[in-house]
């Protein structure tokens, strides 16, 4: 059967015009997400760092918040009584909403956990709550057990402890002393909390709170109005909504292209050149490998490449910082990569040596992309740069560098 080309190009047409023109729920959409927000405005939705900040801010009593403890105490009977018997608890709402707490110390980041919160009561009781917080991310393989571990270790007296695993997606936690938690009892009880103090809360606070409560119940609400308008959208308007997302840039891409124009305007600074690139993979090698022997290296082009090569690896979940050989004459190669089985090399743990690609050295970079997107590309070129950098800075990566020019005289014996 002959496909009629024409008559879907005229169809696509028409579904965009009909989506410009006749799109009332749009401009509602526009309306709803166009006004200030600063959390909005600071990329923030998706930041699991900069939600648990938030979060610490108003667990703390003394913040500036003005709810007292009154989220904090509201949360933590909120998750407790939606768990019901799953886990057999020694604390419940009544509890928490009867005891006298006379100090809370929330702590971010301690010993790598999200947020940690000691309470104490008037009682002499001490209360222990560590709280991991998902939203893109995953948990990995044993983490949760590694956290619940190191607290038992470093409060081996405290017997009152609570495990929240806190998740945008109701991700069931893989150990099951963690009770589960959501964004939306966050929304729920800080909304509740704040038609209840909003007399008392200092006008800057207000809006602060106001516009949190506005991303959570944009992003987490699966009911929320804006999450309505975007169905209905997508319902009436489908056509040309596929094919929008057709066309849509190649967001990494542009990322791989911004980045290497960026090291390559700051290679002198750097004092590195840069070499064959490919989406999601920029490579460079430092000067001091710029040797006529590991030029002659054909494996990313036969111009413009090299034997010995350092490679931002962008496929990745985080970005890889990577020295990595490309078809190295074999025995000098095998000398390499017996010595990058030891420090300061770290690499994979292949044991078998490759034929062709050979990585000596391969770490991540702390960043992630879950939040990239046309808006974000800027600051990611920015961060993946400035990590890079501080990367180049560090002295066992100065070692590594090095040791490979030290070995690539030992080419020429091996052309």
């Amino acid at each position: 059967m002959k496909i009629n080309h024409d008559k879907i190009y005229n169809e696509e047409i028409d579904a965009l015009n009909n989506f410009i023109v006749n799109n009332r729920p749009l401009f509602d959409l526009e309306k709803k997400i166009g006004s200030f927000n600063i959390f909005r405005t600071l990329k923030f939705e998706y930041g699991e760092l900069r939600h648990s900040n938030v979060l610490s801010w108003l667990f703390q009593p003394e913040e500036s918040h003005g709810l007292g403890e009154l989220f904090l105490r509201r949360w933590l009977m909120k998750i407790v009584l939606d768990i019901h018997d799953e886990l057999e608890l020694s604390i419940d709402p009544v509890t928490i909403d009867s005891m006298q707490i006379t100090s809370v110390e929330v702590y971010r980041e301690w010993k790598n956990l999200d947020i940690l919160i000691i309470i104490e009561t008037l009682e002499r009781v001490k209360w222990i709550v560590v709280i991991e917080n998902k939203i893109n991310s995953t948990q990995y393989h044993k983490q949760l057990e590694k956290y619940k571990d190191r607290i038992h270790s470093y409060f081996p007296s405290d017997k009152n402890m609570l495990f929240v695993f806190l998740s945008k997606n109701n991700e069931i936690p893989q150990d099951n002393s963690y009770v589960t938690a959501n964004y939306q009892q966050v929304y729920e009880i800080l909304n509740d909390c704040v038609s209840e103090r909003k007399d008392t809360i200092g006008p800057e606070p207000l809006v602060l709170i106001n516009h949190y409560l506005e991303i959570l119940s944009e992003v987490f609400m699966e009911n929320s109005e804006v999450a309505e308008l975007a169905r209905q959208i997508y319902k009436n308007h489908k056509r040309a909504l596929d094919v929008i997302f057709e066309h849509k840039p190649d967001i990494l891409a542009e990322l791989s292209a911004a980045l290497n124009n960026r090291l390559l305007d700051q290679s002198s600074e750097m004092d590195i050149t840069n070499i064959n690139m490919n989406k999601g993979l920029i490579r460079f090698i430092p000067n001091i490998w710029r040797t006529e022997e590991n030029l002659k290296g054909t494996a990313w082009g036969k111009e413009n490449s090299a034997f010995a090569i350092v490679e931002i690896n962008l496929w990745t979940k985080s970005p890889r910082f990577t020295v990595v050989l490309g078809a190295p004459p074999m025995e000098w190669g095998k000398q390499l990569w017996e010595i990058s089985r030891e420090a300061p090399f770290k690499n994979t743990k292949r044991s078998k040596m490759p034929a062709t690609w050979f990585i000596l050295h391969s770490v991540p970079m702390k960043l992630t992309f879950d939040h990239l997107n046309d808006d974000s590309l800027d600051d990611y070129t920015d961060r993946i740069y400035g990590l890079i950098n501080r990367e180049m800075e560090k002295t066992e990566t100065k070692e590594i560098f090095k040791i490979v020019q030290d070995q690539l005289p030992d080419l020429s014996k091996h052309l």
